[in-house]
């Protein structure tokens, strides 16, 4: 066991845990649900609905007072979880490193990669969820995997239209797995209607960084069910990965360009600790001990208005 006044954050280590680009790596969570800080582990949050797009009598006369607006909102209560994840560093392992500090950087960015897999999962999850509790969903019916007759932006168009009458704004954001960027480019109504453009900013995948006023989020994440181990990748069989994303559905959400819990979102982050990296050496493990690095942090993920995500399912 170490001592506890051996353990400390290290500095370095966290920069490294922090800024681990997790974009760049096909994890979209922090586009979609952005970290807020909070100071406390459990307190209220407030949950917005509709209500605010009621609209009020603003006439006001000579001897009269104006009418009052209310914050129509409700509130729900969060606890924050900690999540930590570890590795072990064998000395032996520093010493054969051309540098001894590289076997913990890339100890903690494999956490980091993991902690971010976790948490893309439970981002999907709340963010279906709020989807199956509003009923927010146009069924395309495999449209899209159709070339000829596929109708990629009629159908986004429609689905931007649904989602301002049923929230009072547009989306600002579109998630497109992978393999439905594939179909829509192959689309002819696409084609056409990018024939005469030239976007330099267009990327890997094909498609412009905003399309139809909606920041483009393209997931690469994949994660596996089964327990993958060194034998695994030695032998024949191999896991099959699914992407952490549905597959053949996309999604229009709004994303609070500037979070706040005073100001509604789809949902936020609610971070009481953030991501943080502790080390410590055990003098117990392998041949003349080695350094543990943990990376670790607090948060909970809650949905702050569920209509702000509308599903098109079954595209391809």
């Amino acid at each position: 066991m170490a001592n506890p006044r051996e353990i400390h954050v290290d500095a370095a280590l966290s920069n490294i845990a922090s800024q681990y680009p997790g974009l760049a790596s096909g994890f979209i969570g922090a586009e979609v649900c952005p970290a807020v800080p909070v100071k406390f582990e459990s307190d209220k949050y407030f949950v917005f609905g509709a209500e605010e797009l009621q609209p009020i009598n603003d006439t006001i006369g000579d001897r009269s007072e104006a009418s009052e607006i209310d914050w129509h909102v409700s509130t729900a209560s969060y606890t924050t979880v900690a999540r930590a994840l570890k590795a072990f560093v064998s000395k032996r392992a520093q010493q054969n490193s051309d540098s001894a500090v590289r076997p913990l950087v890339t100890s903690t960015e494999k956490i980091m990669r993991t902690l971010l897999m976790n948490k893309e999962i439970r981002i999907v999850a709340a963010v279906v969820a709020a989807i199956t509790a509003s009923s927010n969903t146009t069924a395309i019916g495999n449209a899209w995997a159709t070339a000829a007759t596929g109708m990629p932006l009629t159908n986004i168009a429609a689905g931007k239209e649904a989602f301002r009458g049923a929230t009072g704004r547009f989306p600002n954001t579109i998630v497109i797995p992978s393999g439905v960027v594939d179909d829509i480019i192959a689309c002819a109504e696409y084609k056409g209607a990018w024939q005469y453009v030239t976007d330099t900013r267009a990327t890997f995948d094909s498609l412009p960084p905003n399309l139809m006023g909606m920041k483009v989020l393209v997931p690469q994440c994949s994660a596996s069910s089964a327990d993958i181990t060194q034998a695994t990748y030695d032998g024949a069989t191999i896991p099959a990965l699914a992407g952490i994303w549905t597959a053949d559905s996309v999604y229009l959400l709004y994303v609070n360009p500037s979070p706040s819990l005073e100001d509604a979102s789809l949902m936020y982050e609610l971070t009481s600790t953030a991501t943080r990296t502790r080390k410590w050496f055990d003098p117990s493990k392998g041949l003349g001990g080695g350094t543990f690095v943990q990376t670790e942090y607090q948060s909970a993920i809650k949905t702050v208005n569920g209509l702000y995500a509308w599903e098109l399912d079954n595209v391809i």
